[in-house]
């Protein structure tokens, strides 16, 4: 019977760690996710600020050509 006993505490204990680890492994997964969202986010956000860039360079050659006419 205390063989039988401890094979039960063990398998709880087992169970136990188990559900933690398993939650753990849900938490990362869900910061991976977010993470490669926000990868995606600032790939955006670069490709937005690069035509930003090429428009106000544009604006100011206009600007330059209407200033010196």
């Amino acid at each position: 019977k205390r063989n039988l006993k401890d094979r039960r505490l063990h398998y709880q204990e087992q169970y136990l760690i188990l559900e933690s680890i398993s939650g753990d492994l849900e938490k990362t997964i869900q910061r991976v996710d977010e993470m490669m969202h926000n990868g995606v986010n600032i790939k955006r956000i670069m490709k937005d600020v690069d035509r930003l860039r090429s428009d106000v360079e544009t604006l100011k050659d206009k600007v330059r050509k209407n200033g010196s006419q």
